[in-house]
C-alpha cells in the first residue's frame, strides 16, 4: 500500500503547490513525509487523517484507488455495468425517471459486490440528474453538493459543471436567488478553465445570470451576461437562447427606459420564436412589446399585441399568463373610457381565477375593478375594491407602480367624498413608492409589469 499511498499524496500535495515542510507543519518533519511519500513508510490512521485535512480531501479518498486496483473485474461484467449505463441514459432522454432509479439501484449493488463501489457517487450523480428531472430541487441540490469534492478529486470537469448547473437551476426555482448565481458562475469558472463543450449549458448559464442581476436591478451588469449569452449561443447555433437573449436585453432596455431599444430586442425575440415554433416564448414576447406601447402612450398597438398573446397563451393552456394579458386588456379600456370592454374582460380574469388562484393577479384585477367602479360613480364599491387590492398588494410586499397606482386612486375617491386626510395619508403613500422606484425588478413572470421569466 506504501508506494500507492505515497505517490497519491506526493500528487495531491503538487496540485495545491505545498512543499513537503507545509505538508508536515509542526507535526512532522519533512524526512517523515519524504519517505511517505516514496513508500518507506506507512502512515498510520490518525497520521493519515491531518495529512488528509492539509491536502483538502477526505482520508478515504487517499485509499481509494488502492482498494479499486486489486479487484479484477472480467470484461463480461464491465460490458454489463456498461449496458446498465446505457440503459440509464436512455431511459432518463426518455423521462422514464422511475426506470432509471431501478438501473442506478442495480449499479450501486453490482459496484458493491464486486467491491469496486468507490465509484459510486457517479451512481449518486445520475440520481441527483433524475431528481432534477422529477422537479424534486432539494434532493438534487444535497446529492449533488455529496458529490461535488469527489468530482473535483478525480477531475471529472464535465460532470462537475453539469451538477454546478443542476445546482443554479434548483436554487433558482427555489427562489435562491443569490445562491443561483454563485452556482453559475462557477459552472461557467469550470467550463472555461477546462475548455469544455456544454455550449447549451454555458448559454443557459449566461442568460439565468442575466436573469438573475436583472431581478436585483443591476441592468448594465445584466446586459452584459446577455449579450456573452448571445455571442456563445450565436457562435454553437443554440436558436433558443438567442432568443432569451434577445428578450432579457429588450427587458433591461424597457427597466432602462431606452423603449426604442426595448422594441428592437424583442421584436427580433418575436421572430426567433416564430421561427422555431416556440409558442410560449412568441405569446411572452408579444405581451412585453404590449407594455413598452404602452410607455409609449401606443394603446393601439399594445391592445394588439396583448390580444395576440391572450391567444397564444390560451392554445398552450397557460391560463395565469393568458389573466395577465387580460388584465392589460381591461386597464387600457379603462384608460379609454370603455367601461363596458374593460368589465368584459376583468370578468374573464375572474373566470380564469375560479379555476387557477393567484392573489397577485386577483389584485391586479381588483385594481382595475376599483377604477371601473370610480368612473361609472360607484365610489363607495370603488374604495372597497381598490382596499382589497391595495391589502393583497401590501401582504406580498409588491411595492411597485401597481400599488402606487391604487393608493392614487384611492386618494382622488377620498378627495371627492370629502375625506381630505385619508387623501392626503394616501397621496403620500403613492408618492412614497414611486419616489423609491417606479418599476420594481421582476422576478417571476407573474409577479411584476413584463414576464423576466426567461
Amino acid at each position: 500500500m506504501g508506494g500507492f499511498l505515497g505517490e497519491k499524496i506526493k500528487k495531491r500535495r503538487k496540485e495545491l503547490f505545498l512543499k513537503q515542510k507545509d505538508l508536515a507543519g509542526e507535526d512532522f518533519t519533512t524526512s517523515f513525509i519524504s519517505q511517505i511519500e516514496k513508500g518507506k513508510l506507512n502512515p498510520s490512521l490518525k497520521t493519515l487523517e491531518i495529512l488528509a485535512r492539509r491536502l483538502e480531501v477526505p482520508a478515504a479518498y487517499l485509499l481509494e484507488e488502492e482498494r479499486e486496483s486489486v479487484v479484477s473485474v472480467d470484461s463480461d461484467t464491465v460490458n454489463h455495468l456498461i449496458g446498465l449505463f446505457a440503459k440509464f441514459e436512455l431511459d432518463v432522454s426518455s423521462s422514464d425517471y422511475a426506470g432509471a432509479l431501478e438501473v442506478i439501484g442495480k449499479l450501486k449493488s453490482k459496484m458493491q459486490e464486486l467491491g469496486i463501489d468507490t465509484y459510486c457517487f457517479l451512481c449518486d450523480y445520475y440520481a441527483a440528474r433524475v431528481y432534477f428531472g422529477f422537479n424534486k430541487y432539494d434532493e438534487c441540490i444535497k446529492v449533488c453538493n455529496d458529490i461535488l469534492q469527489k468530482l473535483i478529486n478525480y477531475e471529472m470537469h464535465d460532470k462537475l459543471a453539469v451538477c454546478l448547473y443542476m445546482m443554479g437551476m434548483c436554487f433558482e426555482k427555489l427562489s435562491e436567488y443569490e445562491k443561483a448565481g454563485e452556482h453559475f458562475a462557477r459552472c461557467l469558472e469550470v467550463m472555461e478553465d477546462n475548455n469544455l463543450s456544454l455550449y447549451e449549458i454555458m448559454a443557459e448559464s449566461l442568460v439565468k445570470l442575466g436573469s438573475i442581476y436583472g431581478r436585483q436591478g443591476s441592468y448594465v451588469k445584466a446586459m452584459e451576461y446577455y449579450r456573452r449569452a448571445f455571442e456563445t449561443s450565436k457562435r454553437e447555433n443554440c436558436h433558443r437562447y438567442i432568443g432569451d437573449c434577445y428578450t432579457g436585453m429588450g427587458l433591461c432596455c424597457y427597466y432602462l427606459k431606452d423603449y426604442p431599444e426595448s422594441l428592437n430586442h424583442l421584436g427580433k425575440a418575436l421572430s426567433l420564436y416564430r421561427l422555431i415554433g416556440y409558442d410560449y416564448g412568441v405569446a411572452m414576447a408579444q405581451n412585453n412589446m404590449g407594455m413598452v406601447y404602452i410607455k409609449q402612450d401606443k394603446t393601439d398597438e399594445a391592445l394588439e399585441c396583448f390580444k395576440d398573446s391572450v391567444r397564444l397563451y390560451r392554445k398552450i393552456n397557460r391560463p395565469l399568463s393568458e389573466a395577465r394579458s387580460l388584465n392589460e386588456i381591461a386597464n387600457i379600456y379603462i384608460q379609454r373610457k370603455e367601461y363596458k370592454e374593460c368589465l368584459k374582460y376583468c370578468r374573464r380574469v375572474r373566470d380564469i381565477l375560479h379555476m387557477n388562484h393567484d392573489e397577485i393577479i386577483m389584485a391586479h384585477n381588483l385594481e382595475i375593478l376599483g377604477k371601473f367602479l370610480y368612473g361609472i360613480g360607484k365610489k363607495k364599491w370603488a374604495l372597497k375594491a381598490l382596499k382589497k387590492a391595495a391589502g393583497i398588494f401590501e401582504k406580498h410586499d409588491v411595492l411597485d407602480s401597481n400599488l402606487a397606482d391604487t393608493y392614487s386612486v384611492m386618494a382622488n375617491v377620498y378627495m371627492e367624498i370629502g375625506e381630505n386626510e385619508a387623501a392626503k395619508a394616501m397621496f403620500n403613500r403613492s408618492i412614497k413608492i414611486l419616489s423609491k422606484s417606479s418599476e420594481k425588478p421582476l422576478e417571476t413572470e407573474g409577479d411584476g409589469i413584463l414576464e423576466h421569466k426567461i
